[in-house]
């Protein structure tokens, strides 16, 4: 099962804490979603994937988020982090895929009305970590 961490950082001047929450290690049968403020919000995987299931993120392929996804349930024991990149997904008509690979977009494969989806990463990223 996945290991939580909460860091209680306490202000004595304010007399108030703050508690943040961080993953320390994800395993099998556990369950992660994502969601984000942004609807045109995407994430890739960079060479790896905690998932099986074709309808969940997979490795160096770009997945919408939107506003919330569903929840995908962890299928294998990870023995590193996985890295995934952040971005806005944007569609490209596929005679314009070609220069906007140029400019640090990443591929997606076409949609059904010709259009292809690309990431326009933006700084940072997140990571999956592994299990203890």
């Amino acid at each position: 099962m996945a290991l939580l961490e909460y860091d209680i950082q306490y202000d004595d001047k304010t007399g108030t804490s703050k508690v943040t929450l961080r993953v320390i290690g994800v395993d099998e049968r556990d369950r992660i979603r994502f969601k984000s403020n942004d609807s045109n919000t995407g994430i890739q995987y960079v060479g790896g994937s905690p998932f099986s299931d074709l309808t969940a993120p997979q490795p160096d392929k770009v997945f919408k988020v939107g506003k919330k996804t569903g929840e995908f349930e962890v299928t294998r024991s990870l023995t590193r982090t996985l890295h995934f990149k952040c971005g806005e997904v944007v569609s490209v008509v596929k005679e314009r895929a070609a220069a906007a690979s140029e400019h640090g977009t990443v591929d997606v494969p076409p949609t059904p009305n010709g259009q292809t989806l690309k990431l326009k990463a933006w700084k940072g990223g997140g990571d999956t970590p592994n299990g203890r």
